[in-house]
């Protein structure tokens, strides 16, 4: 009886001979690329999503990455045949251009059927696609980004008299924080402005001030904002 070790290396070595074996201009039809690819998804990665470059190498598969980037790039094999694209193999500057991200926010809705809404942290995080996360935050926040691709971010008008019950704030803070902050922190003013929320910075500083919530809270606070004569007194 064969080792799983020599058992694994001969599939590793049929699978190279079986490369070697494509016919003549093979790789040049797409058709073909197409069907390696979803074979490769089947067996090896998470139904739905591209395979990056280095799974292919890892599998013995760099003749079909090099098709891959004959036929376009990782990236846009992905969107052609209506795959996920995977969080690594990104190029060099890929998310300071705000096209990319506009393009990988409407593909993240158009899988998730939600094409006329913001995706929500905990959406992305739950996808897996914290690249995505940290390219909005780079890119001036929730409602700067949301605004400029036309894509809305419901928010309830809240009544009269709604921030003086501290409970309120807590709730109100701690969804924020879990949908669009960093976990067990207190967001910044500026933070809270960038991301349309002025209303919640105002209840904050009603309270006591981002210190004093975020004690009553057990959270952190650490405020990158300068103290003014204003803000200090």
């Amino acid at each position: 009886m064969l080792s799983r070790k020599k058992s694994t290396s001969l599939k590793y070595k049929a699978q190279i001979e079986q490369n070697l074996r494509k016919p003549l201009g093979y790789w040049n039809d797409f058709a073909n690329v197409e069907r390696e690819l979803r074979t490769f998804i089947a067996r090896h990665c998470k139904d739905g999503v591209m395979p990056t470059q280095s799974e292919l190498v890892r599998a013995k598969c760099a003749t079909l990455s090099h098709a891959v980037s004959k036929h376009g790039g990782f990236v846009a094999i992905a969107e052609r045949l209506g795959l996920q694209n995977s969080n690594a193999d990104k190029p060099s500057g890929y998310w300071s251009d705000f096209a990319n991200l506009e393009r990988e926010i409407r593909a993240f809705n158009a899988a998730h059927g939600t094409e006329d809404l913001m995706p929500t942290k905990k959406a992305l995080l739950s996808a897996k696609r914290r690249d995505i996360l940290h390219a909005i935050r780079a890119h001036g926040g929730v409602a700067i980004v949301a605004q400029q691709l036309g894509l809305e971010r419901k928010e309830v008008d809240k009544p009269a008299g709604f921030w003086k019950d501290f409970e309120k704030l807590e709730k109100e803070l701690l969804a924020y924080i879990s949908e669009y902050g960093t976990d067990g922190v207190v967001p910044t003013g500026k933070e809270l402005d960038v991301a349309g929320r002025s209303d919640l910075r105002g209840a904050i500083e009603r309270h006591g001030g981002p210190t004093q919530v975020a004690k009553r809270l057990g959270l952190a606070y650490a405020s990158r904002e300068y103290i003014t004569p204003r803000t200090g007194s």
